[in-house]
């Protein structure tokens, strides 16, 4: 029995190996061969080197775990860990997490056709999350991933069938670049001072998703958009110190509420809707502040209310204003708030004619 305490993290995630390994607890690659089964805790599935001898100690917090074209024997963790990084280029089995807790110090990285059955597991990652060339047979399950880099350098990538994800943090004060288009169907919590920088691609919150803003918190866009669904069972949960860029609402037969969470919006604003059986509702949830252009797009011939008077919401609007209907009606339910024109230039404001 080898001592890693020096390799216990602060949530205790399992570091003390046994085995005959003399160092278990050097860092160095730990190389996946699945000698023996399939379990992830086994000592003799794993080698200092690719396709190598088993018998090496099971990864700690200091390796770099390795799955590669060596071998195709399904992985599955019985156990929760940390890890210097994790990559799979190459591997042709299924690596399955369960409900465990995976701590990656750096970047989670795979290519090839390698299968990942994320089940319920949490996830703790300090660099890239980049799943993007992985099999589209692989699965997110319930899993949660954290992702807690401030360098501004990092990623996230997932597969390349859908998008879709089920729950995605974002550290106290982390900065995130989006590689790509992202449909989040469980939560996106952005925690204090957290930055999210979707640039060109496209975050959407679904209809059941929960959506919370941290104190300072932000999500940048240059051509990209936040698309927020109506509310089905998802709750939304604004902070007045945060923005957005480029916003709209989208409705696709999944209810008739759409909570617009507290932020300022720094970009362009669309009250979008394309559900032909409800006559909806853009609820807003507190005071609010609006710097880009407001329009409106309706898909369906419905009624639609934009609502400030359930909260009594104050509304600052800086752009141009237009929400004229192509078709269907507006009503514009106010409320004792304020609507304030603030622009040191012009304004060009349409309140539906």
């Amino acid at each position: 029995v080898h001592d890693c305490a020096n390799q216990i993290d602060e949530n205790g995630y399992t570091v003390t190996t046994t085995g005959t390994d003399p160092s278990p607890c050097s860092t160095g690659n730990r190389f996946w061969v699945g000698l023996v089964d399939s379990d992830y805790e086994n000592s003799g599935n794993w080698s200092t080197s690719s396709g190598g001898s088993g018998g090496a100690s099971v990864p700690v917090g200091s390796n770099n775990v390795v799955f590669d074209s060596s071998s195709s024997v399904n992985c599955t963790m019985s156990a929760s860990r940390s890890m210097e990084s994790l990559m799979l280029t190459n591997y042709t089995g299924t690596f399955s997490a369960g409900s465990h807790s995976v701590r990656v110090t750096n970047d989670v990285n795979a290519s090839g056709s390698p299968i990942l059955d994320l089940g319920s597991s949490n996830w703790t990652v300090g660099g890239t999350w980049n799943l993007r060339f992985i099999s589209g047979s692989s699965t997110e399950g319930t899993s949660t991933v954290r992702l807690t880099s401030q360098t501004g350098s990092a990623r996230w990538l997932w597969k390349p069938s859908g998008g879709n994800f089920s729950n995605v943090i974002v550290a106290q004060n982390a900065i995130i670049d989006q590689g790509r288009r992202l449909d989040v169907q469980g939560s996106f919590t952005l925690e204090s001072g957290a930055t999210w920088e979707v640039g060109t691609s496209e975050l959407n919150i679904f209809s059941d998703a929960s959506f919370t803003l941290g104190d300072s918190s932000s999500i940048t866009t240059s051509t990209g958009t936040v698309e927020l669904s109506a509310d089905g069972t998802g709750v939304r949960t604004g902070n007045a110190t945060a923005s957005i860029g480029n916003f709209k609402t989208a409705n696709y037969n999944t209810g008739s509420l759409t909570t617009i969470p507290v932020a300022t919006y720094t970009g362009t604003f669309r009250f979008g809707q394309n559900a032909g059986s409800y006559n909806g509702t853009w609820r807003f949830e507190g005071n609010t502040v609006i710097e880009g252009n407001v329009s409106i797009g309706m898909g369906k011939t419905t009624n639609e209310t934009i609502d400030l008077a359930t909260n009594n919401v104050s509304l600052t609007l800086k752009g141009d204003v237009d929400i004229t209907p192509s078709r269907g009606t507006i009503t514009w339910s106010a409320g004792d708030g304020t609507i304030i024109f603030d622009n040191s230039g012009s304004q060009s404001v349409n309140f539906n004619g």
